[in-house]
């Protein structure tokens, strides 16, 4: 057991040895007799909290994808409905202040109205300074007014007698046919969309002008070339001029298949809807003139 005289000069052997100086340099801290008597620091203020909240900046839309079932949509989503945490919210600290931020949230859609499927279905945050979401381009299917699609589905007219012979003769059967491409694949593009279509051929029409009078022949095939000596075996159609000069043949062709929508959805990316069926499309190509010259002697075909 320690004295307590002992244990007196060891408390005041340690109070001895601490460096007053320091306790004297603290701001916090003031002499009280033969002691210090020191106040902890207090925490810093907290920085104040700015909230920023953006208004939507329109208003609930739905569009149309032209010649589909397809509809876009955005739908504002109040506040109070959306879960914690918020999916708009951008939190940022400066030097002064904390800036809590919450987006206007909008439910973007993408809808086939005609099977029922929901393509796409997402949030959008409309953050301050920036627009709602907004639709995508809107794609138009493949169409005869396509300068790109006239080129592609143009068809060359094929004839015997030839027309680098001397042409057509008065009362001698003019074949037709032309080159079937089968399936052919046409596009129309815009900076955001894409219409992509695969259209056979479903119908055929010569239509022939000129001295002998205007007439058409029509077929739903290309039919094939046919042998030079043979009789016809093979023409998609024929004809048999009566009159000589020049005559005009034109071969029209109208196409049938299905197309499909890929958007590209800001916020998002792309999506792709369809097939969908395709208006017909009817292109002509360039006229040709053909010369008909009447032969009186008996021979075989050029």
């Amino acid at each position: 057991m320690i004295k307590p005289a002992i244990l007196t000069t060891i408390v005041a052997i340690a109070a001895c040895w601490c460096p007053q100086t320091a306790f004297a340099q603290d701001e916090g801290c003031r002499r009280v007799g033969q002691r210090y008597e020191c106040v902890a620091g207090d925490d810093p203020e907290p920085k104040p909290t700015v909230t920023v909240v953006e208004r939507p900046g329109g208003s609930n839309t739905s569009v149309e994808v032209p010649a589909s079932p397809v509809v876009w949509s955005r739908y504002h989503i109040p506040p109070t409905a959306v879960v914690d945490p918020p999916p708009c919210q951008r939190i940022q600290e400066t030097a002064d202040e904390i800036v809590v931020t919450y987006g206007a949230i909008w439910l973007v859609t993408v809808y086939n109205t005609d099977s029922g499927e929901l393509l796409a279905i997402y949030t959008y945050c409309e953050w301050p300074g920036e627009d709602p979401p907004q639709p995508p381009p809107l794609p138009q299917p493949p169409g005869e007014t396509d300068v790109e699609t006239q080129e592609i589905l143009a068809l060359e007219v094929g004839i015997n007698p030839p027309v680098d012979g001397f042409g057509g003769l008065t009362q001698l059967d003019t074949w037709f046919w032309c080159d079937d491409p089968g399936i052919v694949d046409v596009e129309a593009r815009t900076s955001g969309s894409v219409a992509a279509a695969q259209v056979g051929i479903s119908e055929l029409v010569w239509t022939i002008t000129g001295p002998s009078g205007d007439t058409t022949r029509t077929s739903t095939t290309c039919g094939t070339e046919p042998d030079p000596d043979g009789n016809g075996e093979g023409a998609a159609a024929t004809w048999t001029p009566t009159q000589t000069g020049d005559h005009t043949i034109t071969l029209g062709a109208t196409w049938e298949g299905t197309w499909t929508a890929s958007l590209a959805l800001d916020g998002f990316g792309w999506v792709t809807a369809g097939p969908f069926d395709l208006a017909p499309i009817s292109i002509t190509g360039e006229p040709v003139t053909y010369p008909v010259v009447q032969i009186q002697t008996v021979g075989g075909r050029p």
